[in-house]
């Protein structure tokens, strides 16, 4: 891959990051309440930043981004991560949460924050990342989005056994 080419892929990643990141330019992310709504991204955004971040860490190319950027962009996918640990496809009988959603509502919600996750993943763990980029709140969110998932999703929809020991009804 010549360096033009790595340019542009670059150049592509920094325009989607840019463009997700414009409208919440004044927010101050660490201090979002967690019923906030607004700072979510679209499926179609998360999709293709996360694709951009695989490509980038492929040829190594995530260093050339600003730190600053990266860093602002784990943040606003925090922000989205915290959405999935709040969203299952089977909540539990006792909770109201997701009861005004519909199932297939859930699985956006969930596919959303998983693009999320692992786009953040995808930048912490390319070759040569400044180590000032690692975050424990973005890191412990992601694993926090996994067990939920696995725990709440996942285990229930392959396994009834699992299902019908939550006493959850489908």
């Amino acid at each position: 891959m010549d360096e033009e080419e790595k340019s542009q892929m670059t150049k592509r990643f920094r325009n989607l990051v840019e463009t997700a990141l414009d409208r919440f330019r004044n927010a101050d992310l660490a201090e979002i309440d967690q019923e906030d709504s607004s700072l979510l991204l679209e499926e179609f955004q998360l999709k293709n930043i996360a694709n951009e971040a695989a490509k980038l860490k492929n040829i190594n190319a995530i260093k050339d981004i600003k730190k600053k950027r990266l860093q602002r962009m784990c943040q606003l996918m925090e922000v989205n991560m915290r959405q999935g640990c709040r969203h299952a496809l089977f909540p539990p009988k006792d909770k109201q949460q997701d009861d005004d959603l519909s199932r297939q509502e859930r699985i956006a919600a969930i596919n959303c924050a998983l693009e999320a996750g692992l786009c953040v993943m995808y930048v912490l763990t390319s070759p040569d990342i400044s180590p000032s980029l690692i975050a424990d709140n973005v890191i412990d969110r992601t694993i926090e989005l996994v067990r939920f998932q696995l725990n709440h999703s996942i285990y229930p929809e392959f396994d009834p056994v699992y299902r019908s020991s939550l006493k959850i009804k489908r």
